[in-house]
């Protein structure tokens, strides 16, 4: 027996501890999620249905695809925190349901990683499946994120877990689920026009009724009560004021915080409008389609032509922030002029102290005298023969003299800086906008100059050209732009001139231009190596000059980017449309010439926008959008909104 219990306890007992060892290493764990519980953005609905674990599942709203790449937008994501308390291998597994296989996709990432689509699971009934990927996830804190890919895609439930068995049934209670009343909504402030019926929409999620009601008699609210999720539309009276006014929506529920949403009207201008604050760098998202022009920053879509003001405001401040600085606000006062033969000379008085510059002009042969005129940024490269036979004059702005652009070495050199310091945010287009605001102001207090200052254009070419488009869109007595071969930083969108460079075509792109010169803020480099991020492009750049007149003129040189303008054109041109004036913008690219020398066979175009819109009275037809080389533009790959229908007037 002695030598049984010996043998019992060296081979039996050993081999119970290291069983024992092996039940705890083995032991999984796991978290079980409800997808309506978790951060669920307000383009999530949550359906009732019994069949579903805890009653509830998650869907995008219908019509809200994105396949080819993650949405920007957030309110498409759902969020789950988890808390690891034990590193390792992590599967996620989904109850997921699909009525075809055009219903049968997410996109999911981890901690804010690149997005990995999932797809081909479809099934009508609610299924168990896993994703493909695992993550290796440290203990501590980490955040599984879904997007919306197809609409009709249905998600119930999740289960994270180290185990790879499959879950069944309704798995087990899931652990990120309150039972108390839930109520939220998004956004919390809306922009609404002045004009009259001027709308804008806010949503509401919840698991109880609710009701909304408003604090002013000029907003209405539709509907004022609802169950569970739903969108409320407000809908203003006419501001017939200057300035901006402010009411607020109440949602309130039994059991929940009552919640609010202020809505801002804009007065009678766009200086009434209210711009949200600028997001930072870091938390702007990753977008490889250009920016929706007509999609506000609050999350809403324009309604009405007048809504363009305010959203102009929005791009306008947007792309100060982020590419050119900021152009300085200086009242007309502070600006005058004199006249002295052919020489305009412009004189400023501004953070207490006083600079000038003289701008030549040369008069037309014909026509009669206030004159239109077109203003070169650096002299014309335009047929200065055909302008003075309509009857317009060219003033020369010397933008060197404003802003240097020599290189690197030009930032913050020139007149300019003299007078708002070295420092100043603004790189040497936005310097040479603001110059050409000053000599409007002083052309309007010189009427000895024979200028009509109602009736004002702009051209410029290569880095000139990006200066006048510049110009012109942050100009509005600007009637006319035509920036000539601007290129890539003018007329073509960045993201469209990384693609070409991808491909194998040396054009110039965003990193490349950075260093080359002093065009753009400095700290415009940050978008070097991540130009998806921009929250604007350059067709909703050339936008800012709608509902004005606008003609692109490209030369077929491929460092120009040729298929970038023309991608940028035909997207910029859906403002117009959207606006309902495309007789006002367009884009002629002729085959290859020397590079700022002005081929005859554009002079009918350029002759057509300066006779409508510069002279007044001309008949041709302004509805170019010319391509003679035949240069792409993949629509589906750039540009996944529409053009909406606008109601209303400008």
């Amino acid at each position: 027996m002695s030598s049984f219990l010996c043998l019992f306890r060296r081979r039996i007992f050993p081999a119970l501890v290291v069983f024992s060892l092996f039940s705890v290493a083995a032991q999984a764990q796991s978290f079980w999620l409800e997808a309506e519980c978790g951060q669920v953005g307000s383009l999530w609905n949550r359906p009732a249905d019994a069949t579903a674990s805890n009653s509830q599942y998650t869907t995008i709203q219908p019509g809200s695809n994105s396949t080819a790449s993650a949405p920007s937008n957030t309110a498409g994501y759902m969020n789950f925190p988890l808390t690891v308390s034990q590193s390792g291998t992590y599967r996620v597994f989904a109850r997921v349901s699909g009525q075809t296989a055009d219903d049968d996709s997410f996109w999911v990432r981890m901690d804010g990683g690149s997005w990995v689509m999932w797809n081909n699971w479809w099934n009508p009934a609610w299924v168990w499946v896993q994703f493909p990927n695992t993550f290796a996830l440290s203990a501590g804190n980490h955040t599984l994120t879904f997007a919306f890919r197809e609409d009709g895609a249905r998600i119930d439930k999740l289960n994270v877990t180290t185990s790879t068995a499959l879950p069944t049934g309704t798995g087990s209670a899931a652990s990120n689920c309150s039972t108390g009343t839930t109520l939220t909504v998004s956004p919390n402030t809306v922009s609404v026009a002045a004009a009259a019926n001027s709308t804008g929409t806010f949503s509401v999620t919840s698991n109880t009724s609710w009701t909304v009601t408003d604090d002013q008699t000029w907003l209405t609210v539709s509907p004022s009560s609802g169950t569970n999720n739903g969108s409320v539309t407000v809908t203003a009276q006419q501001n017939t004021g200057a300035s901006s006014r402010s009411a607020v929506a109440t949602v309130a529920a039994t059991g929940a915080a009552s919640q609010t949403v202020t809505v801002t009207q804009s007065g009678t201008g766009s200086a009434a409008c209210t711009v949200p604050p600028m997001p930072s760098f870091a938390s702007l998202p990753n977008n490889s389609f250009f920016p929706d022009p007509f999609l506000f920053m609050s999350g809403t879509r324009m309604t009405t032509k007048a809504e363009w003001a305010c959203r102009r405001a929005e791009i306008a401040a947007q792309a100060q922030e982020f590419e050119y600085g900021y152009k300085p606000i200086t009242p007309s006062a502070n600006s005058t002029g004199s006249r002295s033969g052919n020489t305009l000379t412009v004189n400023v008085t501004d953070n207490g102290k006083t600079m000038s510059f003289n701008a030549s002009i040369t008069y037309p042969s014909t026509g009669t005298a206030p004159y239109p005129a077109m203003i070169a940024i650096g002299g014309s490269s335009l047929n200065s023969s055909a302008l003075s036979s309509m009857g317009v004059a060219v003033i020369n702005l010397p933008n060197d003299q404003i802003a240097q652009q020599v290189n690197q070495s030009s930032r913050g050199v020139g007149k300019f800086y003299d007078m708002y310091g070295n420092g100043h945010s603004a790189g040497a287009l936005m310097a040479w906008a603001w110059g050409t605001s000053r000599l409007i102001d002083a052309l309007e207090k010189t009427p000895a100059a024979n200028i009509d200052t109602t009736r004002l254009g702009v051209t410029g070419c290569s880095r000139n050209g990006k200066g006048a488009l510049t110009a012109g869109a942050f100009d509005e007595r600007i009637k006319l732009t035509i920036p000539q071969e601007s290129g890539s930083g003018g007329a073509g969108n960045w993201r469209v001139s990384n693609f070409m460079l991808s491909q194998g075509q040396s054009t110039q792109t965003l990193s490349e231009i950075v260093g080359e010169n002093v065009w753009f803020r400095a700290n415009f480099s940050q978008f070097s190596s991540s130009v998806n991020k921009l929250p604007f492009d350059h067709h909703s750049l050339a936008g800012l000059v709608a509902p004005r007149a606008l003609l692109l003129i490209e030369n077929n040189i491929l460092w120009l980017g040729p298929q970038s303008s023309w991608s940028g054109a035909n997207a910029a041109r859906m403002i117009w449309q959207g606006l309902g004036v495309t007789d006002k913008m367009g884009y002629s690219l002729t085959t290859e010439h020397g590079h700022c020398s002005f081929p005859a066979s554009q002079q009918a175009d350029v002759n057509a926008y300066v006779q409508k819109f510069l002279v007044g009275g001309g008949t041709a037809n302004t509805n170019i959008l010319r391509n003679d080389p035949g240069v792409p533009f993949n629509q589906g790959m750039w540009v996944n909104w529409t053009v909406p229908t606008l109601s209303g007037s400008l």
